[in-house]
């Protein structure tokens, strides 16, 4: 006779299933009620306390027979597992929280969900309909949260589109170290109505197994693969796909996955709201929605620029890029390769929209032997469709053009005239934005950018930049631009990662002499100001030289076995007395002796020694009106400066999500931060006595804040001393990271940097990382 246990967690079910607890033991332990991995791994916290209670609430008898025995040995292994297992769930949430790494899902975890969704089906799924792990781990934290969100179609993978997992690496911000962690799998979006119903089917699925989790959620319907099978027959039903207008013009295929996806939306954000009780209502609402269907199809259907019509192809032209110069220049007739008019004038184009590279031989008549497995885009080099150049209708209109009317060379297109200030304006934000000063040669082409939609209707977009309208900062000095600084001679070095060459990065900025090779950095033979900087280098090195073993200190440092200041404050008072000496006697105009209150630091000497030395934003530790010695507010409301001589200029943003955040609420803290509270309380004390952090009662931030008062999550990251990393969480649940626009950014030097340093070292040499106290 079959025993019914599907009461219990599809987890504990795969876990006792896994070890082969037999059905009878299974059901005595379910209908005590025992029936998920967090219950039955949190009965006891020790296996003799486990044995006691399997004799007293279950009648397991740890001292019976050989069958009972093993059978309590089998409930001891499931249970040690499932409490790793739920103690590694729970860290890899928070790291997740907190941006560490991605949300990982578990193969137990996984098998689990799978074996109760096929149970539930009646049937195996085929790997080409299951749900990709990325897209279970997507769709658990969105469970967890409470707030579902819109797939992009392109996510919707599979297991058979994951079957090579990516993987990508993140600096551990507790430990400082390179951390390896799975990536996001990727697939093309649907190009057919029966790969349309394919997503639907997968994100189905992908809700089904996160309900086999988290059965309590009421808002997610016994059946979401009937829940989507609903959107597919509507999306591709008479209403949308079968609409035609009064000449016969259907809708175009992105118009379709458009107002699709907007139908997701409308149905996630029902649920959010509360206005439909569970998934299946809310999608039904959305497909009832008029005001959905005009707005997003029915409108941009009509008044579309392009249509697609009996007997037309589906594609619009798109406008040709800019025409090449004609001949070839000073040098030579160019009569023995001359091209024809229309190629000269459209010319071809390199790579697509995305920036993927074209394959050449594509696209002439002989072909491209590597087929499928070549690894360049098999698209037209003219308007990037999936056929070659020589079958181009636009090439053949543009060959008519030529014969019938050939426009004068150097002539640009009328949609493609820019004035003379646009373009400048634009080279200048480029130029800036590669953190470069030298002037490129650019075509009118190069100042559009397209955005291909996927039916051929392509959008010129301006590279207008946001930035500062006054030469002048804060205080009415002339600010510093990109190139100010001691830099070297000729170019700075280049690094090359993924094939590409970068332009090389130290970490300390674009002005750093770092980014040349040492023989070609600026000395004191070239500029008398680095003279003061060499000699007082040369000074302090003969009393390190004096009071300090330097080869016995590098071994120490490079073997860890360093963890105090290893200078003596006689070291420290007789190289600081000597950079005071220094300084006034060079004409130092600040109080180079004197210590700003709350700074460990001397920033008044700091930055003499700075401007001494030629660096062009040295007034940011002491004179500035924001500077480090008065301070430099960073919070919510506040333009940040901007540096373009150090910093490159950021353009991108992180997007939030903050349609949900109540103003005023108070967070609660993650489970991290909530288990080690007194050590959490202890560090914020020892850092309110070192007056980097105020103790204030909720009355009194309430009274100085008002509204404005944001109470995040706190997290607590384990180091390996033993200390904690507090991470205040303002991206969930409050508006703090959403309301700062840094504008200034500094890429970290990676492998290609370490690469290029290497080469340029003269022989063996190794290299030392530290970390600093305190340091924000």
């Amino acid at each position: 006779m079959a025993v019914d246990l599907s009461k219990a967690d599809s987890e504990l079910r795969f876990q006792m299933e896994e070890v082969g607890v037999s059905a009878a033991v299974q059901k005595k332990i379910y209908d005590a009620g025992v029936i998920s991995l967090r219950i039955f791994g949190g009965l006891e916290e020790s296996r003799e306390e486990m044995r006691a209670v399997f004799k007293a609430d279950f009648g397991f008898d740890p001292m019976g027979d050989i069958e009972m025995r093993k059978e309590i040995s089998k409930l001891l292994c499931v249970w040690e597992s499932s409490r790793m297992q739920l103690k590694c769930q729970e860290q890899n949430r928070q790291d997740a929280k907190l941006g560490v790494q991605q949300r990982l899902v578990q193969n137990t975890e996984y098998s689990a969900m799978r074996a109760a969704v096929e149970c539930a089906q009646g049937r195996s799924l085929k790997d080409r309909e299951v749900p990709s792990k990325s897209l279970i781990a997507l769709k658990l934290e969105q469970v967890e949260d409470g707030a579902p969100v819109a797939e992009d179609l392109r996510e919707v993978t599979s297991l058979e589109d994951a079957h090579v997992e990516a993987y990508g690496a993140v600096i551990d911000p507790a430990s400082q170290t390179l951390r390896i962690r799975p990536g996001k799998a990727t697939t093309t979006p649907p190009a057919t109505p029966e790969e349309l119903r394919l997503h639907h089917r997968r994100l189905g699925l992908a809700w089904d197994f996160v309900r086999t989790r988290h059965s309590t959620r009421t808002w997610l319907p016994q059946s979401c693969v009937d829940t989507f099978r609903l959107l597919s027959d509507h999306v591709l039903g008479s209403h949308v796909v079968g609409v035609k207008t009064a000449d016969g013009c259907t809708a175009t295929w992105s118009q379709v996955l458009t107002y699709e996806l907007e139908l997701r939306k409308a149905a996630y954000r029902f649920v959010r709201d509360g206005k439909s009780s569970c998934l299946n209502s809310a999608i039904e609402k959305a497909i009832d929605s008029t005001d959905l269907l005009n707005l997003h199809f029915i409108i941009a259907m009509t008044l579309g620029k392009e249509q697609s019509c009996p007997g037309e192809e589906e594609v619009a032209a798109p406008p040709p890029p800019a025409p090449h110069p004609a001949g070839r220049g000073s040098k030579g007739s160019g009569k023995s390769k001359q091209m024809p008019s229309w190629e000269r004038q459209w010319g071809k184009a390199a790579r697509t929209p995305e920036g993927k590279l074209i394959c050449f031989k594509f696209n002439k008549p002989s072909g491209c032997a590597a087929g499928k497995n070549c690894r360049f885009e098999h698209v037209c080099q003219r308007c990037f469709h999936r056929h070659p150049f020589f079958e181009c209708r636009y090439k053949r209109d543009a060959k008519q053009l030529g014969k019938s009317a050939s426009p004068a060379v150097g002539d640009v297109p009328p949609r493609l005239a820019v004035s003379e200030d646009t373009a400048k304006r634009r080279r200048q934000d480029c130029e800036e934005a590669a953190g470069l000063r030298e002037v490129y040669s650019s075509t009118d082409a190069e100042d559009w950018r397209w955005e291909l939609t996927g039916e051929g209707v392509w959008e010129p977009r301006s590279l207008e930049v946001a930035e500062d309208s006054s030469d002048e900062d804060e205080d009415g000095h002339v600010k510093p631009q990109l190139g100010d600084g001691v830099l070297g001679r000729g170019p700075p070095l280049t690094a090359r990662m993924f094939g590409k060459r970068v332009p090389f990065c130290d970490g300390f900025g674009l002005c750093s002499p770092g980014r040349w090779c040492p023989s070609r950095r600026r000395c004191a033979g070239d500029m008398p100001s680095l003279g003061f900087a060499e000699s007082l280098g040369k000074e302090l090195l003969k009393i390190l030289v004096r009071h300090v073993d330097l080869v016995s200190l590098a071994a120490k440092l490079s073997l860890g076995k360093v963890s105090d200041n290893p200078f003596s404050s006689e070291v420290l008072d007789e190289g600081r007395e000597l950079l005071f000496n220094a300084l006034e006697f060079a004409g130092a105009k600040l109080p180079v002796r004197e210590r700003t209150e709350g700074q460990p630091f001397y920033l008044a000497a700091m930055e003499e020694l700075l401007r001494l030395s030629g660096d062009p934003d040295s007034r940011v530790f002491f004179s500035s009106s924001v500077s480090f010695a008065k301070g430099v507010r960073l919070g919510p409301g506040v333009c940040l400066p901007r540096v373009p001589s150090v910093f490159e200029k950021k353009e991108k943003w992180r997007k939030y999500d903050s349609g949900f955040c109540e103003p005023g609420a108070e967070r609660e803290n993650y489970l991290s931060a909530r288990e080690h509270a007194g050590e959490v309380q202890q560090q914020f004390q020892a850092e309110a006595a070192l007056g980097a952090m105020v103790e204030v009662t909720t009355a009194e931030a309430r009274a100085q804040f008002g509204k404005q008062l944001a109470v995040a999550s706190l997290g607590a990251l384990e180091k390996k001393d033993g200390t904690y990393r507090v991470v205040h969480d303002g991206a969930n649940g409050i508006t703090v990271n959403s309301a700062i626009r840094v504008r200034d950014q500094i890429r970290s030097p990676g492998a290609g940097e370490l690469r290029a340093a290497l080469q340029e070292l003269p022989g063996q040499c190794f290299g030392l990382t530290g970390d600093v106290e305190h340091a924000h």
